[in-house]
């Protein structure tokens, strides 16, 4: 098995589902993208052999915990509709080589204390937690896609000296 097709596999499939606002039910022990990560590496090594896939995984340390296999069985088909698009994701990703980099921060608007009279953004969903600041807001959150063609223009114009701000359209 190789580490960094199971790494990416797990990783483009944790961003896509967040980004697509996915949410995990909160008493499961492992997320949905630990599972399809799983089915995935099973179809790729053990012939679509979900028992020795999960034995494997487990073996190798990279489950979070013992897994039963109809358990596993029950929530893979329940997320066959995410597993479809998923595998297109994954196939674009490593036949074109292809990684969108997705990264966020939040945008506060206004503390959390004063959250229920802002006016701008109202409800639970605009509210969050970022964990590098160790802080709670309410607010938007903003995301930076990269691909590596504009790593390639970014890095021409340093070369050249040419101020990122005249490369806007």
């Amino acid at each position: 098995m190789d580490d960094d097709f199971i790494v990416t596999a797990f990783v483009v499939i944790d961003k896509t589902m967040r980004a697509l606002g996915h949410r995990d039910d909160v008493r499961a022990q492992a997320s949905d993208a630990e599972v399809l990560t799983v089915a995935v590496v099973g179809a790729k090594y053990f012939q679509n052999h979900p028992a020795r896939a999960v034995q494997v995984m487990h073996l190798g340390r990279y489950l979070s915990g013992p897994r039963s296999v109809s358990r596993f069985n029950r929530r893979l088909h329940r997320l066959a509709d995410w597993l479809r698009l998923l595998l297109e994701t994954l196939g674009a990703v490593f036949t074109q080589g292809r990684v969108f980099l997705l990264e966020s921060m939040p945008v506060p608007v206004c503390k959390r204390v004063r959250a229920w009279r802002c006016r701008k953004v109202r409800g639970k969903d605009s509210c969050g937690y970022c964990p590098a600041k160790k802080e709670a807001f309410c607010g938007w959150r903003l995301h930076l896609v990269c691909t590596p063609v504009v790593s390639e223009i970014r890095r021409w114009a340093g070369d050249r000296g040419v101020p990122l701000v005249a490369l806007r359209g």
